[in-house]
């Protein structure tokens, strides 16, 4: 694949999940309309929808039909859109902007932002149950989600990655805080693809791996960015990172030594691709890691 295939082949998935995501969002004029304005307005805001590209492309890696997963798809984008609210939040983050738009406590106040990020959080399961798969393998995917974003995943390092501003990190917890709160959820569409696939235990484990060394170049690449790059493309400031004191690669490393973490992680993710032989169309993924490498945003 030319680079322009990779971003071809990324962007139709995303038309596939925009499109399928309003099957299962409240529809605009549902009562109360002030919550479905803001579920919407937040899921609709933008964004690179990386967890259900995953998704999709993993099955199709495993030469699969990805359409049935398509709830699953959009399942992951309502959890990762709930979490982005949260995270705005002025008890948290505190962000203004995101993706060039007002945050959602900001547009629809602390409350309404709250009970939406709920909203989509619940949702998120709900929708996941109507995957056009067996019941069982749906369990799986469930307790996947549920694991990756919760108290063994997501929260924890949000919560770590809270208690570490404006304190001293050393390279094992700014690792925690990136394997729990971005890599998690960029391993779970990845297994619960695999899952659906009826992929062995080593499959799982090699995509597990592939998983967190993509996650992990992710997050770098984005620390990088909060340095480096432009408030247009970002849709936010940059440099908030280091005004609010947050574990990052660059403040642990350098801008040096993180461009190496993240070109070696970006070849390790190539390598566990390259060894996992169960995979038909490993390009798919290979794809996705060579769009974010090159992204802006």
């Amino acid at each position: 694949m030319s680079n322009r295939d990779y971003s071809a082949y990324y962007m139709r998935l995303v038309d596939r999940i925009e499109r399928a995501m309003e099957v299962y969002l409240p529809k605009p004029d549902a009562f109360p309309e002030e919550l479905a304005e803001a579920m919407r307005y937040s899921v609709f805001a933008g964004g690179k929808r990386l967890r259900p590209v995953l998704l999709l492309a993993t099955v199709e890696a495993f030469g699969k039909d990805s359409t049935p997963l398509l709830p699953a798809a959009c399942a992951l984008e309502f959890l990762h859109t709930y979490s982005l609210i949260h995270d705005d939040l002025p008890a948290m983050d505190n962000d203004d902007y995101r993706r060039g738009k007002l945050t959602n406590h900001k547009k629809f106040g602390e409350a309404t932002a709250i009970l939406a990020g709920d909203g989509l959080l619940t949702l998120s399961f709900h929708t996941l149950a109507a995957s056009a798969v067996q019941a069982d393998l749906v369990v799986r995917m469930v307790q996947e989600l549920a694991d990756a974003s919760g108290v063994h995943g997501m929260v924890a390092g949000q919560v770590a990655d809270m208690y570490y501003e404006k304190r001293p990190v050393t390279p094992e917890a700014l690792e925690f805080i990136h394997l729990h709160k971005t890599a998690a959820l960029i391993v779970a569409p990845l297994r619960m693809g695999a899952i659906a696939s009826g992929a062995s235990e080593g499959a799982l484990t090699s995509l597990s791996e592939f998983g967190r060394s993509l996650g992990l170049a992710f997050q770098i690449m984005d620390d990088l960015l909060d340095v480096f790059g432009d408030e247009q493309q970002l849709g936010k400031r940059p440099g908030v990172d280091a005004k609010l004191g947050k574990a990052t690669y660059p403040a642990l490393y350098g801008v040096e030594e993180s461009r190496n973490w993240l070109e070696r992680h970006s070849q390790k993710a190539f390598a566990v691709l390259r060894e996992t032989p169960e995979l038909e169309h490993p390009e798919y993924l290979e794809a996705i890691v060579h769009f974010l490498s090159h992204r802006d945003h």
